[in-house]
């Protein structure tokens, strides 16, 4: 949180679950950054949160990854 200006233009994307410990951190993140995705569901820190947005995490990176031309 401490250099989030240094960010820049990077394509940013953060997924935390309303139960997780780290969500005020993820709050605080969001509306410091504004990531192109912020998202804060149901959840904690584990395989039933992730299993749910792996597929909007997979989609994400895909839009960002340099192409090999």
């Amino acid at each position: 949180l401490r250099n989030v200006e240094k960010l820049g233009s990077t394509p940013t994307g953060i997924w935390c679950g309303t139960e997780d410990h780290f969500i005020e951190g993820a709050r605080k993140f969001i509306k410091l950054a504004k990531p192109e995705v912020a998202y804060t569901g149901p959840g904690g820190h584990g395989d039933p949160f992730y299993k749910r947005i792996v597929p909007d995490v997979l989609a994400f990176l895909g839009k960002h990854v340099p192409r090999k031309d």
